[in-house]
């Protein structure tokens, strides 16, 4: 592969990944899966650039952790990071629930009424609000999360950029020996 197209995935990927992991945190639950879904696959772009620019196999496994799980820990712990830090706690009453028992992923979809409107919360089975009463963590234009349920690693959170940088670095050097 030439140099100019590695670096052209390289940089395509990171710019596909910086628009698609903010963008997942704002879609509603169901659609930012999609996003993601469309960010890891630029996040292999950046994978396929990555080993084109380096020309040695050694960097593959690491290229590829990183690229195909990254933007996935981002999009999530970003998502809990933002909310946990700078979102605001509101204290909201349940309204409704609707379970999703036969699924493959048993989850709970909860309609809460809170001081700055309605809010509606999907979680997991084993997550689902057992009292009348939850603290919601909003920021607009973010999708809302429960305050229990937060829970973030800023270590993990800045090692995935961290790792992708070196990637490249790393890369770009083996290139230049070859």
């Amino acid at each position: 592969m030439s140099r100019r197209t590695a670096w052209q995935l390289i940089g395509a990927g990171l710019l596909a990944m910086a628009i698609g992991i903010p963008g997942s945190m704002v879609l509603p639950d169901g659609w930012h899966v999609l996003l993601i879904t469309a960010t890891v696959l630029a996040g292999l772009a950046f994978f396929i650039g990555v080993a084109g620019l380096a020309s040695q196999k050694w960097i593959l496994v690491p290229a590829f952790i990183a690229a195909a799980f990254g933007p996935i820990i981002l999009a999530v712990i970003g998502h809990d990071a933002l909310l946990g830090t700078y979102g605001t706690p509101e204290q909201c009453t349940l309204r409704t629930t609707e379970e999703h028992r036969t699924t493959k992923h048993p989850s709970v979809d909860h309609v809460l009424d809170c001081p700055s409107g309605e809010q509606e919360i999907t979680t997991a089975w084993s997550e689902r609000l057992r009292a009348q009463q939850a603290t919601v963590l909003t920021l607009p234009p973010f999708r809302p999360m429960l305050a229990e349920t937060t829970s973030f690693s800023l270590g993990l959170l800045a090692a995935i950029p961290v790792a992708m940088a070196a990637l490249v670095i790393t890369a770009g050097a083996v290139r230049k020996e070859s």
